[in-house]
């Protein structure tokens, strides 16, 4: 699979991931809807297929980006630089929660850990965006 933030937030640590799921990850309360949404968006990252579950999902993560760089820079459009920002943010965070939850699957105690705590709230809230009102 292709690393992407989105998958690296939505699936289980390598070297097999697989989509997560309410009994995988029954602390975030995940809905047999959403479940099912979140294996359909896991499906159509790699290779890439268009998908209106997958771009919502995407689209709530880039939102929440957006959002920490407009609260540091303000809320005028993003340009170019910022959007590049946005991009290296993404890659910075897959690397950071991807190392993270590798160390959370050796058995290191990750409870205090700032990196495993900002994975588990991006996940609660593209759960929510992936879960069905």
């Amino acid at each position: 699979m292709a690393d992407s933030l989105l998958l690296v937030l939505l699936t289980t640590t390598p070297p097999n991931p697989v989509a997560i799921t309410c009994q995988s990850h029954p602390d975030l309360h995940i809905s047999e809807e959403a479940a099912e949404n979140i294996a359909e968006v896991v499906r159509t990252i790699d290779p890439p297929t268009p998908d209106l579950i997958k771009t919502i999902a995407q689209k709530e993560l880039y939102e929440i980006l957006s959002s920490i760089i407009n609260k540091a820079y303000g809320d005028a459009p993003m340009s170019a630089a910022d959007q590049t920002l946005n991009s290296a943010i993404g890659m910075v965070l897959e690397k950071a929660i991807l190392e993270a939850s590798q160390r959370e699957a050796a058995g290191a105690d990750v409870s205090k850990d700032r990196v495993i705590a900002l994975r588990n709230k991006l996940r609660e809230e593209i759960i929510d965006a992936l879960t069905p009102k």
